[in-house]
């Protein structure tokens, strides 16, 4: 996570994640939360929004995102 904080996208740390082996996926996904919350949704790659239960998912984070915003 520190060494892609100056990175605005996700895109090199996911590249990075998957190619240090173990774990990726958990590892990813905690790195990929983290980072999109530090940057923002404009972070995020267009291959993780086009997958096909990225709307639900935002649907579903929406009101958690809104009552941590009061």
């Amino acid at each position: 996570i520190v060494k892609y904080e100056d990175d605005t996208s996700l895109h090199p740390m996911f590249a990075a994640n998957v190619a240090s082996g173990g774990d990726s996926s958990a590892r990813g996904m905690i790195a990929g939360m983290i980072l999109a919350a530090y940057h923002g949704s404009s972070s995020i790659p267009n291959y993780v929004t086009e997958m096909n239960s990225y709307k639900e998912i935002e649907k579903l984070l929406k009101p958690i995102v809104n009552s941590l915003s009061k």
